[in-house]
């Protein structure tokens, strides 16, 4: 909901990560986040918040490609999940291939985001093991970068 005291970018912040009308989330990527917490807050410097937002992303990426897990509380947490050798089909030419084993990483919205302020929004668990776009998209490179990291399985 906008609130009265938001500035006009605030609200217009706002539309753009949740369209009422369609009720379906818009993706935000991360300049997107980042003006959204200049608004947010009374600091104001792109460059002190740009750099949080990467320490942050890096710090996810560095403990999930090491093997471990992150976990916010009310949020959700970030985990690797191993899928096993399997042999899958090229969608274009229906050819057999061979689909090697490969840790995957995993979002789990937590208890508090499935069922918050935003609770109208059915949640499912994003499993970025199934479309890896997901990661791409929310995550912007140190998605991609995730995703490459770890296409081999973990030792």
């Amino acid at each position: 909901n906008i609130r009265p005291s938001m500035s006009i970018s605030e609200a217009q912040l706002h539309r753009s990560a949740i369209n009422p009308e369609s009720n379906k989330s818009l993706p935000m990527n991360k300049p997107d986040l980042i003006e959204y917490m200049m608004a947010s807050t009374a600091h104001h410097n792109r460059e002190d918040i740009t750099q949080a937002v990467n320490v942050i992303l890096s710090a996810i990426e560095d403990s999930l490609a090491s093997g471990g897990r992150v976990e916010v509380r009310g949020f959700g947490a970030f985990d690797l999940r191993y899928h096993p050798p399997r042999v899958g089909r090229n969608p274009k030419t229906g050819e057999s291939i061979n689909v090697t084993g490969a840790y995957r990483p995993y979002f789990k919205p937590g208890k508090e985001l499935r069922e918050g302020e935003r609770g109208n929004i059915k949640w499912d668990r994003l499993a970025v093991h199934h479309e890896p776009q997901v990661a791409r998209r929310y995550l912007g490179d140190a998605g991609r970068m995730l995703v490459s990291a770890l296409r081999e399985p973990h030792r």
